[in-house]
């Protein structure tokens, strides 16, 4: 009923302003995003640029077959350090955690391959929108020159 009535509102041209921390219901219903922190402003982000942000927040995980001694340095070398979003692939056992943008993902699969690895599981998740949150809160805290910003 509430997809409805947003939806309705919608093609009536009417603004409706709702909040949620479900990244589903924000995905299929809104058109800009607004971040409020203690009140105020700390963001506004189209869909575009929300799925932007979450995107370089995303991880990949593989499991391997067998994982080669210089596995981390051919992936590194295989996307420049400066696509990483801060964090490094990093890994353990037959595991590789590749942290950062859904475009470095093919370009890490090819080291991966080229290596001759067997590939045995792959998932890949994007960026959680309560830790881009955090972030932003962040952000805002750090502008504001306060230990902390209530939301």
């Amino acid at each position: 009923a509430f997809y409805g009535l947003v939806e309705h509102a919608r093609e009536d041209g009417r603004a409706v302003l709702f909040t949620s921390h479900q990244l589903g219901d924000a995905e299929r219903l809104a058109d800009r995003f607004a971040v409020l922190v203690g009140g105020c402003l700390v963001a506004s982000l189209t869909a575009s640029e929300l799925k932007d942000r979450l995107s370089e927040r995303g991880v990949m995980r593989l499991r391997l077959a067998s994982r080669p001694e210089e596995l981390l340095s051919a992936v590194r070398a295989h996307a420049p350090a400066a696509s990483w979003a801060g964090e490094m692939p990093r890994g353990r056992d037959q595991e590789l955690v590749v942290p950062g943008p859904a475009a470095l993902r093919p370009r890490v699969l090819d080291a991966v391959r080229a290596l001759g690895v067997e590939v045995r599981g792959l998932t890949a998740d994007e960026g959680r929108l309560d830790v881009l949150y955090r972030e932003l809160v962040g952000e805002a805290e750090a502008r504001s020159g306060h230990e902390e910003v209530t939301p």
